[in-house]
């Protein structure tokens, strides 16, 4: 995997319509206050789209996410197969 640093001048239209499908992604994800393997899975389908992770990208999942999670305000639901 590789990953790729970007300043906020060099982001292209293309790695904004990304940043914006991720968002959708992650909002619709975090709305109920809870977040599935699932929706994780699909998180990650939609960072991978373009076979290249951004900073940007992570730091979206971390922030909205990941930080969430491990404060408590966002609740990580397992689901044993």
């Amino acid at each position: 995997m590789q990953i790729i640093r970007y300043t906020p001048r060099q982001l292209t239209t293309e790695d904004h319509h990304h940043l914006q499908r991720l968002e959708i992604v992650v909002e619709r994800a975090i709305a109920d206050g809870k977040v599935t393997k699932y929706e994780i899975e699909e998180i990650k389908s939609q960072m991978y789209s373009h076979r290249e992770i951004a900073v940007y990208e992570l730091e979206l999942v971390s922030d909205r996410v990941l930080v969430p999670i491990q404060s408590g305000e966002l609740e990580w639901e397992w689901e044993w197969d």
